[in-house]
């Protein structure tokens, strides 16, 4: 991190409905001058066990914060940015407030960032923890449960937390017609309670075009995928996105109006 070898990379979230660009993710990359690209589930690990990962997670925060910078100056839409956090963070930092100090330093709204957490770190959630995850929506953020469906799912999250949006798990996407199917009415059903629960949803790990044709058809909200884009780093995203003539983005105005119609469905 010193040395910056840890990038984000981003990459792009879509509205199922009108194929339009409206958040990105942002996801940690190390890329070192000697070994390549070193994958996350090597480095993630050991910073967790050495009880680094909330000095990542804000490096994180910093260096999305600094590409808003170079987004204004390239003229480039102003889109959400969603970062992971890990619940070990919560127990070694005030994350509220070392969000809003980064944020405050280079002028960035907290409408911008999108705090995701996992619902595996939700299962073993303190009191601290989920204090915090209180506050986070308090101050204006945006809440977001990911990896839903990964082997933790308990619907308990749903009378339990305050959350906004909800990650449907990549293996949900990848494995549809398995077991007779049960995942497309798996889906079908949380796309529904979640609507009735006024909770917004995506699926990740959507990769080809059939996916894509089901989810739009129980009308999960937003999708996200190789279908798509794959992660790629700040330049080279800016640098895409510019040459693909077909990709539109949503403007804020447009997000929030797109949110609030897809709610208002019963």
């Amino acid at each position: 991190m010193e040395k910056e070898w840890i990038k984000p990379y981003y990459q792009a979230i879509v509205r199922t409905s009108t194929g339009k660009y409206t958040i990105l993710e942002s996801l940690a990359r190390w890329i070192d001058p000697e070994y390549g690209m070193i994958p996350p589930n090597e480095f993630i690990p050991v910073l967790s066990h050495y009880h680094k990962l909330h000095e990542l997670d804000l490096y994180m925060v910093e260096h999305v914060c600094r590409n808003y910078e170079k987004v204004k100056l390239a003229g480039f839409p102003i889109l959400q940015v969603t970062i992971n956090f890990s619940a070990q963070d919560f127990d070694h930092v005030d994350v509220v407030k070392e969000l809003n100090s980064i944020l405050e330093r280079y002028g960035v709204s907290r409408k911008c960032i999108i705090v995701e957490i996992t619902e595996q770190d939700l299962a073993k959630a303190t009191e601290n923890f989920l204090v915090q995850l209180e506050r986070i929506r308090e101050e204006g953020y945006k809440l977001w449960i990911d990896d839903f469906g990964s082997g933790y799912s308990s619907l308990s999250v749903f009378s339990q937390y305050k959350f906004d949006r909800i990650k449907f798990d990549m293996e949900l996407i990848r494995h549809l017609d398995d077991n007779n199917g049960a995942n497309r009415k798996i889906l079908r059903a949380f796309v529904k309670l979640c609507r009735e629960m006024n909770i917004h949803t995506l699926a990740e790990g959507v990769e080809t075009e059939e996916h894509l044709k089901y989810l739009k058809e129980i009308d999960c909200e937003m999708v996200q995928g190789y279908l798509f884009n794959k992660p790629s780093d700040f330049d080279t995203t800016i640098s895409d996105y510019k040459d693909i003539k077909t990709v539109e983005f949503e403007s804020a105005e447009e997000r929030e109006e797109m949110n609030a119609n897809w709610l208002s469905v019963k």
